[in-house]
């Protein structure tokens, strides 16, 4: 009589057992598959930051080209203004002449600076991208301990066939 209580407890008991080990097993596939799922979601906002990033450095760098045009434009139509309009400029009175040469250098060191200071702005908009890029939008490498969550506990072949 004792030997079929123990052989029905055992019984019982195993049942149990097979019974929460695939509870366990599916929750441990849940919990693997969710932390699998976070860290593909922090690599998708990490992207997403860095083209963010891209989008804002592009964004002034193309005003900086368009600077550029714009200031060798002037430069080029104040020389075409100098070679067109100077020969037929009246030299009379002479302080009419010294304004004109004064804007007309005026105009040129303007043209130039700007060109120089929009290829300067161009510069430090893509080596200050590359230093955001590099220095603080870094990706979200796991830590030992998300590593360790993740991993999978059993040694079983098939622990994910539920």
């Amino acid at each position: 009589m004792f030997a079929a209580g123990l052989a029905s407890a055992v019984g019982l008991a195993a049942y149990a057992y097979s019974y929460n080990l695939n509870r366990f097993k599916f929750d441990a596939k849940l919990q693997q598959e969710s932390q699998y799922h976070y860290q593909d979601m922090r690599i998708e906002l990490w992207k997403l930051f860095r083209e963010d990033v891209r989008d804002v450095f592009e964004l002034t760098r193309a005003n900086m080209d368009n600077y550029m045009v714009v200031g060798v434009l002037i430069i080029a139509s104040v020389m075409n203004f100098m070679a067109v309009g100077y020969p037929t400029f009246p030299m009379e009175p002479p302080w009419l002449v010294v304004i004109w040469n004064n804007s007309v250098f005026s105009c040129i060191i303007f043209g130039i600076v700007g060109v120089w200071l929009a290829m300067h702005g161009s510069i430090a908009a893509t080596s200050a991208s590359t230093k955001i890029l590099t220095q603080a939008v870094r990706p979200p490498v796991a830590t030992l301990v998300e590593v360790s969550q993740g991993m999978v506990q059993q040694e079983d072949p098939g622990f994910f066939e539920v």
